[in-house]
């Protein structure tokens, strides 16, 4: 709890700073508007939804389509995040627990206050605890039903495999960074 009152009040100091400059309201700092940022946010969890579970391209700038007026994409991307909330709210106590650790970690980089970077990967750090406690939990939920010996062993192998090429991938681009 102390950590978190301390983070609190460092995330306070850094607002503060943010916005007493008075750069915040300029066009180029908050692009559209506070409604196009919330018309956008459904895209900003998505964009790292699939940054946790592919991480594929990494890059250090990320060129983000944000869309200031509706369309089928940012339909289609409410319906997807709704989608998600749905699933999160039929899933049990610990899926909704990981859940929301995901959400509310991401919640202060969603645009909600105005920020000169939309997205970036360092913005996962926290929030993917609970996507890959969620992901692990998948994992063994499926490995449990596996009743075969031969297809609980192929069903592992193939997970290691996965974590291989997502190792092999992050040593590849740690020169990069």
């Amino acid at each position: 709890a102390i950590f978190f009152l301390l983070s609190a009040a460092f995330v306070r100091i850094h607002l503060s700073s943010f916005y007493n400059t008075g750069q915040v309201l300029e066009e180029s700092t908050y692009y559209g508007g506070l409604g196009v940022h919330l018309m956008n946010v459904p895209l900003f969890v998505l964009f790292y939804v699939q940054k946790v579970v592919l991480p594929y391209p990494l890059s250090a700038w990320y060129m983000f389509a944000v869309y200031p007026a509706w369309n089928w994409i940012v339909a289609t991307a409410w319906i997807g995040m709704l989608s998600l909330l749905a699933f999160l709210c039929r899933g049990n106590r610990t899926v909704q627990f990981w859940g929301l650790w995901f959400g509310v970690f991401l919640a202060p980089v969603l645009q909600l206050f105005p920020f000169g970077i939309w997205v970036a990967d360092r913005y996962l750090y926290i929030p993917a605890i609970g996507a890959f406690v969620l992901l692990s939990k998948g994992f063994f939920w499926v490995a449990d039903r596996l009743e075969l010996p031969w297809r609980r062993v192929a069903w592992e192998a193939a997970m290691g495999a996965v974590l291989l090429a997502f190792a092999w991938y992050t040593h590849q681009r740690v020169p990069v960074w």
